[in-house]
């Protein structure tokens, strides 16, 4: 069984953020993962 695995940015920057989704999208896909970020006016499950 996989386990969960949780990523929270630090980053506020939205483009960053998306291209790091983007990665673990691609990369990550054989795990379960919850990435959780957010800019000034918005979070993002």
């Amino acid at each position: 069984m996989n386990s969960l695995r949780l990523l929270i940015s630090d980053s506020y920057d939205p483009w960053f953020n998306l291209a790091v989704e983007e990665c673990i999208f691609r990369e990550m896909t054989t795990q379960k993962i919850l990435f959780l970020w957010r800019n000034a006016e918005t979070v993002v499950i």
